[in-house]
């Protein structure tokens, strides 16, 4: 009887990870030497976007969908609520990923975050059966613990603290600090930002690029009335919970209404694109807006693809926009002040910190030649962000990457 081919599973908390991680797939299947799997975190995450198998089904991919069937608690009692989570994920969960890991034959697992309790458990069990970790970067990293103060340094500390004491009990450690051995960042940038942090347990951080970014030439951009797509930033189902930025961010959306029409382009219709796990009851200022129309669900890349051109505040789907040679506006008229002004600063984009500065952006989309310096002023502010290697994709890189470290996970079992 011939042994189970040796795998690299890929964990998916929702379809954003499958499309991460949908190029990497098809170049290690091209190669032929190891078997990808993925694994749908959709049971667990079914209140929140719970849509890994779909998204694998309209991306084509042929892959094994391994589905884990633990769950969130049920119970109306908050607190009792939170602990039958962390049973079912630290019990069934657990008990579920080493089975998984057994028969498949898994050489490496591969996460997308690292942050959430279903995610812990993985790295755990994963470790427990000797099986490597890969963390693959899946968005904007904020600088969060910038250590150039005394207040910043300490905040880390605090939090390395809290995660010695009840880290491995609940979820909710910050980006690149749940214990995976290896991370993949897409740029010098964001890798400084990890090596600052230096996370436990994790002992090499990789330079890739980004798995579908490679800068191509505008496919089909074109100047003109059309659709204007905003994504919307998750202020209030994420860890932020914060409502008075989800109150501006829907004034930013009536504000960008108004100035479209300022600009012309009144006939345009203003999409609003809600995040993954934004329900629609929390934009009902919005509905029935003349001009504004609301989008829950829909393929990210259609969507992208569909528009003239995109806008957003503080979300990396600029990356996404810049994969498929769409301009991608980021707008800081609900986050250039406050709370959020130094992560809008901070990340990469075409930013526009007010009305004048978004106005003047607006203009010159509506010519061909604006279109194409647009893209090209673009290009280049993401570049010294993300690794470009001409002749080698990020989902090369990310591959050969995952094939190594799958390789060495073999010998080690």
């Amino acid at each position: 009887m011939s042994l189970p081919a040796r795998s690299i599973a890929f964990l998916c908390s929702s379809g954003l990870h499958v499309r991460l991680f949908a190029p990497v797939i098809r170049c290690l299947q091209a190669a032929g030497h190891w078997c990808p799997v993925i694994v749908s975190l959709d049971a667990f995450y079914a209140d929140l976007h719970g849509n890994v198998a779909a998204t694998v089904e309209a991306l084509g991919l042929q892959v094994v969908v391994e589905p884990v069937s633990f769950r969130h608690g049920a119970s109306p009692n908050r607190w009792l609520r939170g602990l039958q989570t962390v049973g079912a994920a630290r019990w069934t969960g657990a008990c579920q990923y080493r089975a998984l890991l057994r028969r498949q034959g898994v050489a490496l697992l591969v996460l997308g975050n690292d942050t959430g309790l279903a995610e812990l458990v993985a790295i755990d069990a994963a470790r427990g059966s000797r099986v490597p970790t890969l963390l693959v970067q899946d968005g904007f990293l904020s600088n969060r613990f910038a250590l150039a103060t005394a207040e910043a340094r300490q905040q880390l500390q605090r939090e390395k603290r809290k995660i010695a004491w009840l880290g491995k009990l609940f979820g909710g450690r910050p980006y690149g600090l749940g214990g995976c051995d290896v991370i993949a960042a897409y740029g010098a940038f964001w890798a400084d930002i990890l090596r600052a942090q230096d996370g436990r347990g994790t002992t090499r951080i990789e330079v890739v690029g980004h798995p579908f970014l490679t800068f191509d030439e505008a496919r089909g951009a074109t100047p003109g009335e059309g659709t204007v797509t905003y994504f919307c930033t998750n202020f209030l189902r994420s860890n932020l919970q914060d409502e008075a930025a989800h109150r501006s961010q829907l004034r930013e959306v009536l504000a960008i209404r108004a100035l479209l029409d300022e600009c012309g382009v009144s006939a345009s219709v203003l999409r609003v694109k809600l995040h993954p796990v934004d329900q629609r009851s929390d934009y009902q200022l919005l509905e029935g807006r003349d001009g504004i129309e609301l989008l829950q669900g829909g393929e990210l890349r259609a969507v992208i693809a569909s528009s003239w051109f995109c806008l957003t505040n503080i979300s990396s789907v600029v990356l996404d926009c810049a994969a498929e040679a769409r301009p991608c506006l980021m707008s800081g008229l609900s986050v250039a002040h406050g709370l959020y002004a130094a992560l809008f600063e901070a990340l990469p984009g075409l930013k526009a910190a007010d009305a004048e500065a978004l106005r003047a952006w607006i203009l010159r989309l509506q010519s061909p030649e604006g279109m194409v310096e647009v893209l090209q002023a673009q290009r280049e502010g993401l570049a010294p962000y993300v690794s470009i290697e001409p002749g080698r994709s990020g989902a090369l890189r990310l591959a050969q990457l995952a094939a190594g470290l799958a390789a060495e996970g073999l010998r080690v079992q």
